[in-house]
């Protein structure tokens, strides 16, 4: 398969292709709403901010493509920041509210707990945890994820994706003495806030899968 990778310059691009191609999938990176809506596979990578990102996507016309592409059902996938454009809102800005992507109905918050003076509460999460993922049933493109239930996956973020739905979340991890959303998906999307491209084997094994749809 021939993955689309979004390329708004805020991503890991060079990890995320040297992946893809660790797994044998060929990749291309794109600015072009043309091969947005007609590619098998487009991820959304990211790395920073929502707001800096919303408005790259917006100067590269981007955003309608990706809107119409989940409409037509393509399958789109979401890395760390790309988890959260997809969301419909975050509240990264200091200024007001910024408007995403909306592919998943839900919101971007500072992770709680994040600006008390508990030692055990630093931003952002960075390292390796176990995470657990358990997706609804019903989905013919996400009954794969379950194999990878318990396994570790490496983490680096500071904001964390609340879904509107929780048939919408199908992975968490803890920290923060709470369940942090790892793994979402709405209708042809699915996000991780974790990198595979980082997670060693296993993520690898992951990506292949996310990638396909299918163990």
């Amino acid at each position: 398969m021939k993955v689309a990778v979004v390329d708004y310059e805020m991503g890991n691009l060079f990890s995320l292709q040297n992946a893809l191609k660790a797994i044998s999938h060929s990749s291309f990176l794109t600015r072009s709403r043309k091969e947005i809506l007609n590619a098998e596979h487009v991820i959304l990578p990211g790395v920073g901010s929502a707001e800096p990102a919303m408005t790259r996507l917006r100067n590269y016309e981007l955003i309608d493509a990706l809107i119409e592409r989940s409409k037509r059902g393509g399958l789109t996938s979401g890395i760390c920041l790309g988890m959260q454009l997809m969301a419909t809102a975050s509240t990264e800005s200091v200024c007001q509210s910024v408007q995403c992507l909306n592919l998943i109905p839900a919101t971007v918050n500072l992770i709680a707990g994040a600006r008390s003076k508990s030692e055990d509460i630093k931003l952002p999460s960075i390292g390796w945890y176990k995470t657990d993922i358990n997706p609804p049933e019903g989905n013919e493109h996400n009954g794969w994820l379950g194999r990878f239930d318990g396994q570790r996956f490496y983490y680096i973020h500071s904001y964390h994706l609340s879904v509107s739905t929780q048939n919408d979340m199908y992975g968490s991890y803890n920290y923060a003495h709470q369940k942090i959303a790892s793994v979402v998906g709405s209708g042809p999307n699915l996000a991780v806030q974790f990198h595979p491209e980082k997670s060693g084997a296993t993520g690898l094994e992951f990506l292949s899968c996310l990638v396909s749809r299918k163990a």
